[in-house]
């Protein structure tokens, strides 16, 4: 594992995901490209709108698509793992 890895659960809002990515690069210190913190993107547009989702009282749905991202970011061996969608952190004591 790289203690310099960060996972990114994505694709719920793609411009957050963007935004997300240059607030890390533009506050790492680096002095060349290797110096940066290694991320992964996992853009999983499948996850359905969250706040329908809890308004119907439908969680399941939201979660299990989530718990495929976190799965695929640890398969990619990540130290630490970020959502870049408000609305889902909802799930984050499921």
């Amino acid at each position: 594992m790289n203690k310099r890895s960060i996972g990114i659960i994505g694709g719920m809002g793609p411009k957050a995901d963007l935004t997300f990515l240059e607030n890390i690069r533009d506050k790492t210190e680096a002095s060349c490209d290797n110096e940066h913190i290694e991320a992964y993107l996992f853009s999983n547009t499948k996850v359905p709108d969250r706040t329908e989702a809890i308004n119907n009282g439908e969680f399941n749905t939201v979660l299990d698509e989530l718990l495929k991202s976190v799965r695929g970011l640890e398969m990619m061996g990540v130290s630490n793992i970020v959502i870049t969608c408000n609305g889902a952190h909802y799930w984050l004591s499921a």
